[in-house]
């Protein structure tokens, strides 16, 4: 009986501890996924090409399971979720990851993980010009969201203007300092990449390294592990909670790449990370009043071919899309 009590116990206090785990995992998760990648740019990975055979491979990885699990629920393809996959398709792996990983090339992956934290104070910014939030002045969430965007902004504007006084470190003097940064220029999106790296195979090959390494940790685990994860929590817990934790990869990646990489600390980038952190959790605390939780009650209508059904299922659709990024997730988003 006290075995059994016991065991009871353990997994009652499992399931409360499966969120802050979870959230957990994803962010280290995230962090080693900005520290693999940019030890592969460092050794003369084209940031696009890494996009491409990011995605190549979380396409060959998420498939069966989408085929073996989804087959009977999907909802039926119509023209307006064809067209929809396509403009995230635009938006996120073309735009967002090539633009991400263009930026940590030419600067570091802690300020790349840092100005990440920027992106729910935009999404807000849009909201807003979409109307698709609402702004009560008067309401001490919606100053709260309005002083966490402006914080937000200023912290990045720090990092990227003031750079102040080394810190030092015993860890990353000049002798210890990562060498062999063979980084090429190569300017070209994921579809581009394939004008631009014409008749350079060599842009292209993988072989057994870093660089096969870094495509096939965040294809499998970024673009496949990492989304499975985060629907999980966000249904369980809302969409805040998952956005709290992400400072925790900018702390984490702070101290990897400082090992790793030898990448010196600035005295305004810390500063700056520390006004966007702020900032962020003025933002994420306005959101935790508009975020509703699903009753235990509420189910979902089934799936068949009617046109009703088929129209509220977009509709559903595009309300699940405008959550998910007003969530913020773009800043593990962009980078998962």
């Amino acid at each position: 009986m006290r075995i059994q009590a016991t065991r009871e116990r353990f997994w009652l206090l499992f399931g409360k501890a499966k969120p802050f785990l979870g959230v957990v995992l994803l962010q280290a998760g995230v962090a080693g996924m900005d520290i693999i990648s940019k030890v592969a740019m460092n050794r003369g990975m084209s940031t696009y090409v890494l996009v491409v055979y990011r995605h190549a491979i979380a396409t060959i990885f998420i498939s069966p399971f989408a085929f073996a699990f989804d087959k009977k629920i999907r909802p039926r393809m119509t023209v307006s979720i064809f067209w929809k996959i396509l403009l995230l398709s635009l938006l996120e792996p073309i735009i967002d990851q090539n633009f991400y990983f263009l930026g940590m090339k030419h600067t570091t992956a802690t300020f790349t993980a840092a100005m990440a934290n920027v992106l729910p104070a935009i999404t807000f910014l849009m909201a807003c010009f979409f109307r698709l939030e609402k702004v009560k002045l008067k309401s001490t969430h919606s100053q709260a969201k309005i002083v966490g965007t402006l914080a937000t902004v200023a912290g990045a504007m720090i990092m990227t203007l003031v750079r102040g006084t080394n810190i030092p470190l015993p860890w990353t003097k000049e002798g210890t300092k990562h060498g062999n940064h063979q980084v090429k220029e190569d300017y070209q999106g994921a579809v581009v990449a394939l004008i631009m790296e014409k008749g350079n195979a060599a842009a292209w090959s993988l072989k057994w390294d870093i660089k096969f390494f870094a495509a096939a940790y965040s294809g499998i685990f970024c673009s496949g592990i990492a989304y499975y994860v985060q629907g999980v929590v966000m249904k369980e817990r809302g969409p805040v909670f998952v956005t709290a934790f992400s400072p925790l990869s900018m702390i984490l990646v702070a101290i990897l790449s400082s090992f790793i990489l030898a990448e010196k600390l600035y005295l305004g980038r810390v500063i700056g990370a520390v006004v966007i952190i702020v900032g962020l959790y003025f933002v994420v605390w306005g959101k935790r009043k508009d975020y509703k939780p699903p009753s235990a009650g509420e189910q979902e209508p089934p799936v068949n071919q009617s046109g009703n059904n088929d129209d509220q299922s977009n509709a559903r659709s595009d309300l699940e899309i405008v959550a998910a990024n007003a969530s913020g997730w773009g800043a593990v988003n962009g980078r998962v």
